[in-house]
């Protein structure tokens, strides 16, 4: 009975206000096999059902990611029956489920936005200050609304830690669930950073 619930729920969620409002969905249908999918996520009992952006399928989704960290992750952003999420899931799909191995980005505001075009390779954020890069270019803004752009290095020291050397700043990102809840967003990276001899702490994605 669970089941036949789930496509009404959905289609009473997604015509909420600021949500996509759709009929009831068609069946399941596969997300993209392998990178990032991008959509809607939701929680209804114990199951976790994903809707693509700009795509009128759903797909169940399983949380394969270590110790479930993701769940746990999107649960502390506010993940509960009749409150979705917008979220960024890194994994692979088979017929009508998503595996998910890790997040990338995750926000409260549960609506997704006109596609991304970007050359961007990091951003991050924390307490009065983003970060963007986007070509050979770092871009800091910290409180007060003063960017500082200069070239910058990166380095992979493993596949869970990348360091970012800019000027007179330099960073570090490590790859491990990171909850901004005040700003209402979490992501798959943590982190910290010094720009002139101030520490930084915050949360990292891939655009």
């Amino acid at each position: 009975m669970k089941t036949s619930l789930i496509p009404l729920l959905l289609a009473g969620l997604l015509a909420a206000p600021g949500l996509r409002a759709e009929e009831v969905p068609p069946p399941p249908a596969p997300a993209p096999e392998k990178g990032v999918a991008r959509g809607l996520i939701l929680l209804h009992g114990e199951r976790l059902i994903f809707s693509p952006c700009r795509d009128r399928s759903y797909l169940a989704v399983e949380d394969v990611s270590p110790g479930g960290e993701v769940v746990a992750t999107l649960k502390q952003l506010g993940l509960k029956d009749g409150k979705p999420l917008y979220v960024e899931l890194v994994g692979e799909s088979t017929q009508g489920l998503l595996q998910a191995n890790a997040l990338n980005f995750a926000h409260t505001d549960a609506r997704c936005h006109a596609p991304r075009q970007t050359t961007g390779r990091w951003r991050a954020a924390g307490k009065s200050w983003q970060l963007t890069t986007a070509g050979d270019k770092l871009r800091l803004t910290q409180g007060g609304g003063t960017d500082q752009e200069t070239g910058y290095t990166e380095e992979q020291a493993d596949p869970a830690t990348a360091r970012l050397r800019a000027g007179d700043s330099a960073w570090e990102f490590r790859k491990r669930p990171c909850l901004q809840a005040e700003d209402g967003f979490a992501t798959g990276w943590a982190a910290e950073g010094q720009a002139a001899g101030r520490p930084l702490r915050g949360c990292a994605w891939r655009p």
